[in-house]
């Protein structure tokens, strides 16, 4: 693979020795995706020599879910502790309470 950061639509299917037709089939499955917003339609050079490559557990649209799932379970992690840390103290002032109450 050459320096470059990113193909045209053209080079990939050069690459690959495929049609336009097999190329976007590759990017409405999401195997291949091209680079969101430019136009004429471009691909990242990382993406697309992982896609030759192949043996990759995971695609890179797969890997950017992955990431994204990762990211909400984070904050889902993160809310869940807050409110055990909240139940923790009530819990806590509350046994406080009934252990003041039977000293006396």
């Amino acid at each position: 693979m050459s320096d470059k950061r990113t193909y045209t639509a053209e080079e990939v299917m050069d690459m690959l020795h495929c049609s336009k037709s097999t190329l976007m089939n590759y990017k409405y499955r999401g195997v291949l995706v091209p680079i969101k917003g430019v136009k004429p339609m471009v691909y990242s050079a990382k993406n697309v020599q992982a896609f030759i490559d192949g043996g990759e557990e995971f695609t890179p649209w797969e890997f950017e879910n992955l990431k994204r799932e990762n990211n909400r379970l984070r904050e889902e992690n993160r809310r869940l502790k807050a409110k055990f840390f909240k139940v923790q103290n009530v819990i806590t002032v509350e046994a406080g309470d009934l252990i003041e109450q039977l000293a006396y």
